[in-house]
């Protein structure tokens, strides 16, 4: 009697994760800049997304410290100290290099693939000067890089 290996659990994602992610690459690639106020109706409506979505989306993003709340004034974008930023990548390549090495371990010929890929479109990119194409690449680069370590706790921090 044949065996047939474990499957992966899947995850789904919700519609609030979604829009979570999304608003953290608008951050991320300078589309809402630190300091710039997130007004909930604005948002929701050129997202398409109820309010509440919105607020959930919100949530996780100030869970993970990129958006503030100011009491009484709304929510905000994150604005960083060059001593917060510094701080924060002498972690990151802590953390970056243990994930490095758990996907060391992990990979396949088909995660070196995806990365050869990524990096390629990355350089090609680099080439055009398109900066936010570039930032975005970049970190799918390393999101893969996670994903390939199987650590999620890692893989959290590192987000």
């Amino acid at each position: 009697m044949s065996q047939t290996p474990p499957l992966k659990r899947l995850t789904r994602k919700s519609l609030a994760i979604d829009t979570a992610d999304y608003l953290r690459e608008a951050i991320i690639a300078g589309s809402l800049p630190p300091g710039q106020r997130l007004l909930e109706v604005e948002i929701s409506t050129q997202l398409g997304i109820s309010r509440g979505t919105l607020r959930e989306a919100l949530q996780i993003l100030e869970g993970e410290g990129i958006v503030e709340s100011a009491h009484g004034r709304g929510k905000y974008v994150m604005s960083l100290s060059e001593r917060a930023i510094k701080e924060i990548y002498s972690i990151r390549s802590i953390l970056e290099q243990e994930a490095i090495r758990l996907a060391c371990q992990n990979i396949t010929p088909s995660g070196v693939e995806k990365l050869r890929s990524i990096l390629a479109a990355l350089f090609e990119t680099a080439a055009k000067q398109e900066i936010y194409q570039v930032i975005h690449l970049d970190f799918m680069f390393h999101q893969e890089i996670w994903k390939i370590a199987d650590n999620l706790l890692l893989e959290r921090l590192l987000h």
